[in-house]
C-alpha cells in the first residue's frame, strides 16, 4: 500500500538514474545523494538484460543491494535510480528500450541521466578549460559552471560503456520525454573526489540546494 501511494505521489516526478560508465563516478555520486537525503530504498527492478546483483550495502551494512534500485523522495518529487550491474553482453539497445517503456509507463515528466565519461575523449577546447569537467548534453539550459556540449563536441566509440547515456537519451527524446545526460569527465580508478563534486553538481542542476550540505562538498 505504502509503496502504491508513492506511485501515485511521484507520478510525473523527476528521475535520475545513473548507468554504469567509466569510473563508475555516477554510482558513487548517487550513493552520496541518497545517503544526503536520509532515502529509503523503494523498490528493486528486475531484468533479463543486465547481471543479477546482490552484495552488501556500504551505507548500512545489515542490509543488501541489488542491482537496480530505485529510492523515492517525495519532497521534491524525484525518483533516484541507483543501478550498480551493467548490461550483458550484446543487450545494451534491447535494456535501453526496455527502461525506456519503464519510463514512459510511469509516467515521469523528465529524466536526468548521470554517467561516467572518459577525460581522454574531451577535445583541445574542453582540455582549456580543466574546471569545468561536468557537461550537459540534451534538452537544457546551462547553469552555473556546468558547460554544455553540443552533439558535435561528443566523442562517441563504439563499445564504449558511455555511449549508452547517450542510447538511452535518444529513445527517450523520441518518446516525447525531456532528457538530458549529466555526465563527468573521470578515468577508471579513485573517483572518489570527483563524486563529491559531481553529486553537487547533480543537485544544483536538480534545483535541490539542500543537498549541498557539508557532506556532499
Amino acid at each position: 500500500k505504502e509503496r502504491r501511494q508513492a506511485e501515485r505521489t511521484l507520478h510525473g516526478a523527476s528521475l535520475v538514474i545513473a548507468v554504469p560508465a567509466t569510473g563508475n563516478v555516477a554510482q558513487l555520486a548517487l550513493d552520496l545523494i541518497i545517503s544526503s537525503y536520509y532515502l529509503n530504498r523503494a523498490s528493486v527492478l528486475v531484468t533479463n538484460y543486465v547481471y543479477p546483483l546482490v552484495g552488501t550495502n556500504a551505507l548500512d551494512e545489515r542490509t543488501y543491494s541489488f542491482g537496480i534500485e530505485t529510492f523515492d523522495d517525495e519532497k521534491h518529487k524525484i525518483c533516484f535510480v541507483q543501478q550498480r550491474s551493467t548490461w550483458t553482453e550484446g543487450c545494451a539497445n534491447a535494456y535501453a528500450k526496455e527502461l525506456t517503456e519503464w519510463i514512459r509507463d510511469r509516467g515521469f515528466s523528465s529524466v536526468t541521466i548521470a554517467t561516467g565519461f572518459d577525460s581522454t575523449l574531451r577535445h583541445d577546447t574542453q582540455l582549456q578549460c580543466p574546471n569545468q569537467s561536468v557537461f550537459l548534453y540534451g534538452r537544457c539550459k546551462e547553469q552555473g559552471k556546468i558547460s554544455r556540449l553540443a552533439a558535435s563536441d561528443i566523442v562517441v566509440q563504439k563499445g564504449r560503456k558511455s555511449d549508452f547515456g547517450f542510447i538511452l537519451h535518444d529513445l527517450l527524446e523520441r518518446q516525447g520525454v525531456a532528457t538530458t545526460v549529466v555526465g563527468q569527465f573521470c578515468a577508471d580508478g579513485d573517483n572518489s573526489s570527483d563524486s563529491v563534486s559531481f553529486a553537487t553538481e547533480i543537485c544544483t542542476f536538480l534545483g535541490c540546494e539542500e543537498c549541498q550540505s557539508p557532506s556532499c562538498r
